[in-house]
This record gives C-alpha cells, sequence and structure tokens, in this order.
C-alpha cells in the first residue's frame, strides 16, 4: 500500500453552605455521569503486561506489550487481539503502537535496521509504512491522517514534527515533544516545562495561573479545542489538575484534599479523566471529572467487590465515556492487566457544579433517581469513615458531619437539578452526595472545588 492510497480515505473536514440557597428541580439534561463495568482484555501468550496508549470511539484499543520474546504493538479489535506487523530489523521484535483513529488506523514507532526507531503508520492488520527515515516516533493522529511526534537532531536534541500528505516539516522551535492533533489539526506540543499550541503557523504559549509558573504542561485536546493537563507553581509543589477552555486555565478539585494531581484527558461530553495524588506524585488516586466535580473512578465501578478488580492507571479515554486502564486484582502486588472500562446507564451520580463560583448561581445535576422521589443533597468540608443517615433507613454517608444542603423531586426521567446560590465567602474544597429517599441509595462522594479565580 502507498501513503498516496491513505489520502484518498479522508474525511470532511468552613462557611454556611446552606445560606442564601435556592432549589428548584427540572429535568431534560443530558444525563453525563455513569457507572463502570471492566472487562479485562487477554494478552497473548508471551507476553508479561502492556501499556493503552490508544482508545477510539468504536472502543478498539492499541497497546505496547512487552515479555521475554520482545515489545510489540498490538491492537484489540473486538474480541480479537492483533500483532501488528514490524519494520525489517535484526534481533528480538521493538515496536510501540500510540494511537488509533476512528478508522483503525494506527501510529507509533517500530525499530529497523542498525536499531534505528522510526515513525510509523499501520494503515490495517497487515501494513506498517515509515514516516520519518530518521530517529522518531509518532505520537498522536487525527481522522484526516495528520500525524504529530517526534524526532532526534543529533545525540540528545529532540524536536518536535508534524506530517501530512506524504510530507513533514518541524515545529521547533518552540515544540520539542509533538503530542498530538484534533480534527481542527491544532497541535499539543511542550518543551520540558512550557506546553504549546500550534493552529495555522502560530504558535501560542499555554498560560499558567500566573507568570512565572514553573511548569505548565497540557496532555491533550479535544476537537472543542479543550486542554488537560496540570500546573507546577514551584519547583517544590504538587502539580494541580487543570483544564483550559479558551487557552484560560481553570483548577480542578481533587478526591484527596491538599495534594493535587493532574487531567491525562478530556472528552467531547465534558468528562475528563486523570489522578489525585495520595501522598505524592508517584501515590495517587485515579479520578474521574465530571463537569466540575471530581470522583475516585474505582468507587464508579459496579459491583466492584465482586468482581475484584481495581483501576491501577487511567490511560486513554474516548467520546463515549470508555476508558482505557490498567487493572489489578485486590490482593494482587505486583503487575498488572489490560482493561476496558465500559460505562454503564445506571446508578445514582452527580454531575456538574456549574460555574463552581461563590456568589452565583451553580447548578448540581442528580441522574438516576427514582422518578418522582425526593433526592437530598447533603455537604460537608471533610471526608471520613461511613456512618448512617437516620433519615434513611441507616443509609451510609461518607461525610464527616454531613448537612443537609437542599431537596429536589426527580423528574420522569429520573434527573434533578439543584440551582443553588453559593454565598460569595464560600470558598475552598467540599465534599457532596445525594440520597434518594425511595431507595436510600447514597451516591459516590463528589468533590468540587469553590474558587472565585485561580
Amino acid at each position: 500500500m502507498e501513503l498516496n492510497d491513505l489520502f484518498l480515505r479522508k474525511r470532511p473536514n468552613g462557611q454556611d453552605f446552606c445560606a442564601a440557597i435556592f432549589i428548584a428541580a427540572c429535568c431534560g439534561s443530558v444525563s453525563l455521569a455513569q457507572r463502570y463495568s471492566v472487562t479485562v482484555l487477554p494478552l497473548p501468550e508471551g507476553y508479561e503486561g502492556a501499556f493503552p496508549h490508544g482508545l477510539n470511539n468504536r472502543g478498539e484499543m492499541c497497546v505496547y506489550a512487552f515479555g521475554f520474546q520482545g515489545e510489540n504493538a498490538l491492537v484489540w479489535r473486538g474480541n480479537r487481539v492483533v500483532t501488528l506487523p514490524e519494520l525489517p530489523h535484526e534481533g528480538r521484535p521493538n515496536s510501540w503502537a500510540s494511537d488509533i483513529n476512528e478508522d483503525g488506523v494506527v501510529v507509533g514507532r517500530s525499530e529497523g535496521l542498525l536499531g534505528v526507531w522510526q515513525a510509523v503508520m499501520w494503515p490495517d492488520e497487515n501494513t506498517i509504512i515509515p514516516i520519518l527515515d530518521r530517529q522518531s516516533v509518532a505520537s498522536g493522529l487525527n481522522e484526516d491522517l495528520v500525524v504529530v511526534g517526534d524526532y532526534s537532531v543529533g545525540f540528545l536534541e529532540v524536536n518536535a514534527f508534524l506530517w501530512e500528505d506524504g510530507e513533514w516539516f518541524s515545529l521547533y522551535p518552540p515544540m520539542v515533544f509533538g503530542q498530538g492533533v484534533n480534527n481542527r489539526k491544532q497541535v499539543l506540543g511542550r518543551t520540558s516545562y512550557q506546553g504549546w499550541l500550534w493552529e495555522k503557523g502560530v504558535f501560542t504559549a499555554l498560560g499558567g495561573f500566573e507568570p512565572g509558573n514553573y511548569l505548565v504542561r497540557a496532555s491533550s485536546i479535544n476537537d472543542h479545542g479543550r486542554l488537560a493537563g496540570g500546573i507546577t507553581r514551584t519547583p517544590e509543589s504538587n502539580s494541580l489538575p487543570v483544564i483550559w477552555t479558551d487557552l484560560v486555565p481553570r483548577e480542578m478539585p481533587v478526591v484527596h484534599p491538599g495534594l493535587g494531581g493532574g487531567i491525562g484527558q478530556v472528552n467531547l461530553a465534558g468528562l475528563a479523566l486523570g489522578a489525585s495524588y495520595n501522598r505524592s506524585q508517584t501515590d495517587y488516586r485515579p479520578t474521574l471529572w465530571a463537569g466540575n466535580l471530581a470522583m475516585d473512578l474505582n468507587e464508579l465501578i459496579i459491583d466492584r467487590e465482586a468482581r475484584g478488580w481495581r483501576v491501577n492507571t487511567p490511560w486513554r479515554f474516548n467520546d463515549v465515556g470508555q476508558v482505557a486502564a490498567t487493572v489489578q486484582s485486590f490482593g494482587q502486588t505486583y503487575g498488572w492487566s489490560v482493561a476496558r472500562l465500559d460505562p454503564i446507564d445506571t446508578g445514582l451520580t452527580l454531575w456538574g457544579m456549574e460555574p463552581s463560583r461563590p456568589g452565583t448561581r451553580n447548578v448540581i445535576q442528580v441522574n438516576h433517581a427514582t422518578p418522582g422521589g425526593r433526592i437530598s443533597l447533603l455537604w460537608g468540608t471533610e471526608r471520613g469513615e461511613p456512618t448512617s443517615l437516620v433519615q434513611c433507613n441507616g443509609a451510609m454517608i461518607d461525610i464527616v458531619d454531613p448537612r443537609l444542603a437542599a431537596t429536589a423531586v426527580a423528574g420522569p426521567d429520573g434527573r434533578a437539578s439543584f440551582n443553588v446560590f453559593i454565598p460569595a465567602s464560600v470558598l475552598g474544597l467540599y465534599v457532596l452526595q445525594a440520597v434518594d429517599h425511595r431507595t436510600c441509595e447514597v451516591s459516590p462522594t463528589a468533590w468540587a472545588l469553590l474558587k472565585t479565580e485561580n
């Protein structure tokens, strides 16, 4: 297959939170916050582990797998796992899959002769095509087969590149590493400490919270141009999870107060995926952001105790809400498995906290409640050991000293919205849970960060 053949496949282009609250029930909004089921994807014989590096909206996943026989680029399509071909080389296989688009085209790198890594494209399961004829790696692609990555210059220097229609050009300076490209052909790249956006020949440095931030770096960009990543204010501080909308950064809440985190991806539905740190930047909880609320991803897995799996690291996210992750079974201390988390449209969940600004009205949505049932919204400043809620048949609440913010009645679609006026004096990180009084079901804990500005 020639590169020109591919071009024919292009597509068209601690205060009193309860004070001054007004609550109104409404319905008709879109349910986005969901629970997840876990499907563990088996590795072919001979592989010891894998990292999922790409996930498209059809649920197809590309991974980097390793074992005693070498390293290979694999793709899961439905129930099939496919080992992708390699460049001619000497010795053991050494290939890496980085990204996959909606047509199932995969990009990454493969070791060729003389030990040279080359950026490559796999347009199908049987074909491999070099993109650059030098030491390089392809990191991302879009539906029009525009590819970004980086290549080596000399022994230590690395430059970012963009490849399109069989031609490539350097994005250096300022980009050193090319990270991703969306379907608007906006390119995300970075240096060691600074994230950059390229669009139509113009480079824009991603803004921090204030001048002089130590590290400002995004990990992904969606088709709306929203970016996700983290900002570190000083060399001594932890990263803070951030989403940029119209290039304006917004700090997001975490599920473990005071220790920061980072966001790896944001999808078109407004869900984001990443981690909140427990004690350090190497000890974290997988985190899902639904609007401006943060939740522990493991607490959203249905029948988690019965199934015996916990998410170790969430790697990729698609616009359907599926998650590509590494998981471990309970009690497992070494190794991991690759899994896909599929959204299940069930379970009481919270969404929103828009716009999460004191001195304004903020909307919090409850999904999957009993139609016509009364829903309570509880809040607090600290999460602790579960305590029973006497008003609802002993339902267990994870909030220390829980206080009632308000109640609402769910509509016929099982949704209710709280239109909450939050006083300007209320600032900081708050924990929220909803209770369905018909079933006494309690939602997973959600964290909200209330700030007037970053």
